[in-house]
């Protein structure tokens, strides 16, 4: 005989209960003696031997229900030594883990994946033996315990499941396993197993090995996939909608990249893709004639916003049976406005013999007469009044062949970059990586060291810039050869870049939790960088190795030169603004004016309820007052509004994984291994060695034999309180 529970049996110590009371109900009082008391004294002597041994009868029997109700919930049972054994008959411990990710929202027309597994996991409990115990975990990209235990209460776990509800998250399942895993560890005379429901999207198993590892430290747990829906079932989803070009400005026309995958085994045909904002008519459209299975279409269309703000984009691409990825939507910021810093060292030079002459008309390819209408203000400076200058009101500053940088000018770069303002240098004639690299502040803030000038015909060579494989998102567009090409650009005079090693990003940057690692723009054929940036603060800083002016290379005089600039502009504007594009769960965080501080927000959230809900305060973060917001789990479009604004404060969007698009199911074979477990006769295997099993349990019979003695003591408690 032993105990499930042995911990519960702590609660015989309730037995005293009964005895404290009997023994308080022996209080002494104070004799008064009067003319008739020895009539009662005869009376009570009479009856004392019959009022103590009912008395005592009543006592065991309370005794007796306390102590049989906590030997019950011990849940005593007796164990019989048995061979072990994978699998075989009798109880078992069972967690169930059903996967809830956003591609179990696939349909067959009649049911979703999910509601399949629903419909499964109950067939499945209703053929499971007497004395079983079961667990329900959910696992998307995150584990969510409904029964974080295995128990005995079938009922609670079939309300549970009846509850339970897909997300919109990405795969994961190993995480899961192991939960599952850990659940059952504790538990010892059943058989144990983890029963994995899931639609097994290979994205899901992406980490093998670690559930392999599991299984070979827990041979006895017992790992049994059931497999929904088919693999590689018809699916065409929208997985990337992003701005292209340059910074989204109001009255200009803004290009969006769309990509449009055929994940099925069909071609797909005659595919309207429309692109609308902030949920009106849509501004374009086209007709992607054919989709090739596995194939992927990226396509342009155009939208002008009418004013500043915050907007929503969505494009749209008509249902099919996951339904979720068909539409992807984005949040941006369109500005009116900005201003940018030329800093020129030769600033008392004609304008066309200045070092800021071609980045001017590169940022700014417009006529003098349209530059009023033109989202962009430059001011061009002179490098000695750098110092002397608020950088606070610009957006970018670019430095145009700096020579030495001064203490000041150095500390006042470092304070703008790391409150969020953007640093691009070009260096020049007048640069001496020496006095930069002795210059503490300034060299900290680069995401390069520049080594010694290299010369055409003094030792090095010209270099040419890659022409193919540029991974940077503002040069991604030449690996498109419509688009054109740089592979004609040619440097004869250059500082050689070396990258700076990876480093932790500061706590308050708006980069917090990611690595500060820089990031190369392009570089030379021989592999090389030529330009490289990174996040520094809350802010970004990129650095060139070569001039802005054809003094040195044939950069400025290029087409792409314009493209690059304008489309660097948009890099930096949208890295530098608040996060708009979240996954599903992740907390939305947006620097707020501290006039804002201790106010309450409200969101209105994707769906067809449009209606705002209180969704918490502004809260203080150190010196910044933020507004923060988790409860992100749905896809599609959220807008942020302080007090009582009609217009929203800020607007962000929750991304679907496009690898939930992906219905190509695992390798049926690593399946089958996962299932067969162990190899018999392994170091790990436990096949064959006998296991202590539950037979017998008594935990009902002693509920029921307290309940009988319940109603004994309460029948014999009416009747000696009878008078007689």
């Amino acid at each position: 005989m032993s105990f499930l529970n042995p911990a519960v049996l702590a609660g015989l110590a309730a037995i005293s209960i009964p005895i404290a009371i009997h023994l308080l109900n022996k209080f002494r009082v104070q004799e008064t003696k009067w003319a008739a008391t020895r009539f009662l004294a005869e009376s009570l002597r009479e009856n004392r031997s019959r009022l103590q041994l009912e008395d005592l009868l009543l006592l065991i029997l309370r005794c007796l229900i306390v102590a049989l109700l906590a030997l019950a919930f011990a849940q005593p049972v007796l164990k019989t030594l048995v061979p072990g054994s994978a699998s075989g008959d009798g109880p078992v411990a069972t967690v169930v883990l059903l996967d809830n990710s956003a591609s179990m929202g696939q349909s067959d027309g009649v049911e979703t994946r999910f509601e399949q597994g629903k419909k499964t996991i109950l067939e499945a409990v209703g053929r499971m033996e007497p004395g079983s115990q079961i667990a329900l975990l959910l696992v998307s990209d995150r584990v969510e315990a409904l029964i974080a235990k295995p128990g005995p209460d079938v009922s609670r776990f079939r309300r549970s499941l009846e509850l339970a509800q897909v997300s919109e998250r990405g795969s994961d399942l190993a995480q899961g396993i192991r939960a599952a895993v850990e659940a059952l560890k504790p538990v010892s005379g059943y058989r144990r197993e983890v029963i994995i429901y899931t639609d097994s999207q290979s994205p899901a198993w992406s980490r093998w090995k670690e559930i392999q590892k599991l299984q070979q430290e827990n041979p006895s747990i017992a790992l049994k996939p059931v497999i929904l829906g088919k693999s590689g079932e018809d699916n065409l989803a929208i997985t990337v909608l992003k701005p292209e070009g340059g910074v989204p400005a109001a009255q200009l026309p803004c290009r969006f990249q769309i990509d449009v995958q055929n994940f099925g085994t069909k071609p797909v045909e005659n595919v309207r893709l429309t692109l609308a904002a902030d949920g009106e008519a849509p501004s374009d459209e086209t007709l992607i004639a054919r989709i090739e299975p596995g194939t992927t279409q990226s396509i342009s269309l155009f939208m002008r916003f009418s004013k500043a703000g915050f907007h929503t984009v969505s494009a749209l691409i008509p249902p099919d049976r996951l339904p979720l990825d068909n539409q992807r939507t984005l949040a941006l910021q369109v500005v009116d406005r900005m201003r940018a810093l030329l800093v020129d060292a030769s600033f008392q030079s004609q304008p066309v013999d200045r070092d800021s002459y071609f980045l001017a008309n590169a940022l700014a390819p417009i006529s003098s007469e349209r530059q009023a209408q033109y989202y962009l203000d430059l001011a061009i400076l002179p490098a000695a009044a750098l110092e002397r200058t608020t950088l606070e009101p610009f957006d970018v500053v670019f430095l145009c062949n700096p020579g030495s940088i001064s203490p000041g000018a150095a500390l006042s770069l470092k304070k703008y970059v790391e409150q969020g303002g953007s640093l691009v240098v070009f260096p020049g004639p007048k640069t001496d990586p020496v006095q930069w690299k002795q210059n503490i502040v300034f060299s900290e803030l680069l995401p390069a060291t520049l080594g010694p000038l290299q010369k055409s015909g003094q030792g090095g060579s010209v270099q040419s810039l890659q022409s193919e494989g540029f991974d940077h998102p503002v040069t991604a567009i030449w690996n498109d050869r419509t688009e054109g090409t740089l592979g004609g650009v040619r440097f004869t005079e250059y500082f050689p870049l070396e990258l700076k090693k990876e480093e932790a990003a500061p706590g308050n940057a708006a980069t917090s939790g990611e690595s500060r690692k820089p990031l190369v723009l392009f570089r030379f054929s021989n592999d090389t960088p030529a330009a490289a940036e990174w996040a520094y603060g809350m802010g970004r800083v990129v650095l060139f190795n070569s001039t802005a002016t054809p003094q040195w290379n044939n950069l400025p005089l290029h087409p792409g030169f314009v493209a690059l600039n304008q489309r660097l502009m948009g890099y930096l504007s949208r890295r530098n603004a608040a996060r708009l594009a979240l996954g599903p769960g992740e907390s939305f965080e947006l620097p707020v004016s501290m006039e804002l501080l201790g106010k309450d927000f409200s969101v209105i959230r994707p769906g067809p309820d449009q209606d705002k809900r209180p969704a918490g305060r502004v809260d203080l973060d150190g010196q910044r007052a933020v507004i923060r917001y988790r409860d992100t789990e749905n896809v599609g479009a959220y807008r942020v509004f302080i007090g009582q604004d009609d217009q929203p404060q800020a607007v962000f969007a929750v991304e679907l994984s496009p690898s939930e698009s992906n219905l190509l199911q695992e390798d049926s074979a690593k399946i089958v291994a996962l299932e067969e477990g162990p190899k018999p006769g392994s170091a790990d295997s436990e096949t064959g060695v006998p296991q202590m099993r539950v037979t017998k349990e008594f935990w009902t019979a002693l509920i029921w034999l307290a309940a009988c003695l319940a109603l004994i003591e309460c029948g014999l408690a009416h009747r000696f309180s009878r008078p007689r």
